[in-house]
């Protein structure tokens, strides 16, 4: 497991008032509901109690929101990482045991980052070269039914170092899960990373005015080289699980992550012989 301190956000002295209230309402619903019996056969809600128990939390999401905002007013836009936690392996159709000859496919993850801002124009696609990596995680070996791997791979930025996100919608993540077979996944790796400059210039003209159908484009033509590079394998390719997805930073994510430290994302992969739970965590670390 990865050790990293993640910096926690002191509240500022402009926000102790909202924070105050927030927990007051807190603590107001807590006791409303351990007061409450617990409504059956016998027990009816009380109208008077349910009313009450809305109008809290309604105050208490907009205490919430008040207050996130005020402390992302009120401190520093610091960097972020973006890592690669765990992978869990759900179901995995293990042919071994009825085929003693056949290998296990080995799972690795794709990870594509990309710093593009909204206003890039890509005049000279010929020398066109983008702020952008493809990460390989993995392959792991033997990972079975149950099983969970661990890493701390950082896929952001670019170079795997903390750097601060201006604007969301400037940064693309993708992720591909993959089985290694013949193909193999360092070359996967290297030739997919290479195929994608042409795919963002195709993609490009979107980016300005629509930044996810842009993302959509771009999400669809990773697939597309994945797909391409994978028939290399003799006798057997690498195999794609599941479509490519991404970890889709927002406004609002970045404001939570900057008043909690981090924030969790987890990426469902499924085919018909294997399914995986892909952890990544965007996070504040300790400078």
């Amino acid at each position: 497991m990865n050790n990293e301190i993640i910096m926690t956000v002191s509240t500022p002295a402009s926000c102790r008032q909202i924070e105050q209230q927030l927990n007051k309402k807190r603590q107001e619903l807590k006791l409303l509901n351990e007061q409450d019996p617990q409504p059956g056969p016998v027990n009816k809600p009380d109208p008077l109690t349910v009313a009450e128990k809305k109008r809290l939390m309604k105050e208490i999401k907009q205490l919430d929101a008040k207050l996130t905002q005020c402390i992302v007013q009120n401190t520093p836009n610091t960097p972020v990482t973006v890592r690669f936690e765990q992978l869990f392996c759900e179901d995995q159709d293990d042919l071994e045991k009825f085929f003693p000859d056949i290998e296990d496919d080995e799972p690795y993850l794709l990870v594509y980052t990309l710093n593009l801002p909204k206003a890039t124009v890509i005049t000279d696609p010929t020398n066109f070269r983008p702020d952008a990596r493809m990460f390989k995680i993995g392959a792991f070996n033997s990972v079975d039914s149950g099983d969970t791997v661990f890493g701390s791979t950082s896929v952001w930025d670019t170079n795997g170092s903390p750097r601060v996100i201006a604007d969301p919608d400037d940064v693309t993540i993708l992720v591909a899960m993959m089985e290694e077979d013949d193909t193999g996944a360092d070359a996967v790796r290297t030739q997919a990373e290479t195929l994608m400059i042409p795919e963002i210039i195709k993609a490009a003209p979107a980016l300005a005015s629509d930044s996810e159908s842009f993302r959509f484009r771009l999400m669809l033509g990773m697939r597309g080289v994945i797909q391409t590079v994978a028939k290399l394998g003799i006798p057997s390719q690498d195999d794609r699980i599941g479509p490519v997805q991404q970890i889709r930073l927002t406004p609002e994510i970045l404001n939570r992550t900057r008043r909690f430290g981090s924030h969790r994302f987890d990426l469902n992969f499924s085919s018909s012989g294997a399914r995986y739970t892909a952890t990544f965590t965007l996070l504040r670390p300790q400078p």
